[in-house]
């Protein structure tokens, strides 16, 4: 038996690598069925459910990988990337400062810790800027031509969709490519020189379906909407 579960283990390793998440799974819930004792198969499961965005199930996981095994490090790393994506981030902060009793100098730990301490300071923007639920800011990216184009990449267009079901996620919002499309809407362009009227116009036509002023563009933005500008300049 252990030979058959260190096979499914090995597959569902490279399945993972490859990025065939899914498979992944199946194959660790396979090995752990034979096998419920194997805090690495939880650990590994729970990375696999974190890449498809089931951070309830990755938590579950990353738990029971902890309750096995409770001076394994990497279940506290898996359990802290959960609750970060969940913006329980006081919860990953304890988590993390768990683990880190344990491994005073791991480098994920400490990596990690740092990062969703500045989560948990910019979570009062994030709850001002959750305007991807707003139904109004998404018919405006739908419509918006530079949007579009950017949509058309099936990352942008994934994080979109996460954006939707997680509009207060703060680690979703510093993604370069989701300030970017953010700024297709909000008129910032791609850099910071546009708004202090620095960069030459190349399109001089007057368009019906956007605003050409920065000055008109902020009369039709909600004030989370204005918000985001501050947080991303």
């Amino acid at each position: 038996m252990a030979s058959q579960v260190e096979e499914l283990k090995s597959k569902a390793n490279a399945a993972f690598s490859a990025g065939e998440n899914d498979k992944a799974i199946n194959l660790y819930t396979q090995a752990i069925a034979l096998d419920e004792k194997n805090y690495e198969l939880y650990s590994n499961r729970s990375a696999a459910y974190a890449k498809l965005n089931k951070y309830e199930y990755a938590l579950k996981d990353a738990e029971k990988c902890i309750a096995l095994k409770p001076d394994f490090v990497q279940g506290y790393s898996r359990k802290g990337v959960a609750l970060s994506f969940l913006n329980q981030y006081d919860d990953a902060i304890r988590v993390y400062e768990e683990g880190l009793k344990i491994d005073s100098n791991n480098q994920q730990l400490l990596s990690d810790l740092e990062k969703v301490r500045k989560y948990a300071n910019n979570k009062p923007i994030a709850d001002e800027i959750g305007f991807f639920s707003d139904p109004k800011f998404i018919q405006q990216l739908v419509t918006n031509p530079k949007a579009q184009q950017l949509l058309q990449d099936p990352e942008t267009a994934r994080l979109m969709k996460l954006l939707q079901d997680q509009p207060n996620n703060v680690t979703l919002l510093a993604n370069p490519k989701v300030l970017k499309l953010i700024g297709t809407v909000l008129d910032m362009g791609t850099s910071t020189v546009n708004r202090h009227g620095n960069k030459k116009a190349t399109n001089t036509k007057k368009q019906t379906t956007t605003i050409t002023t920065n000055e008109q563009q902020n009369e039709t933005l909600t004030p989370e909407q204005k918000q985001v500008i501050k947080y991303i300049e």
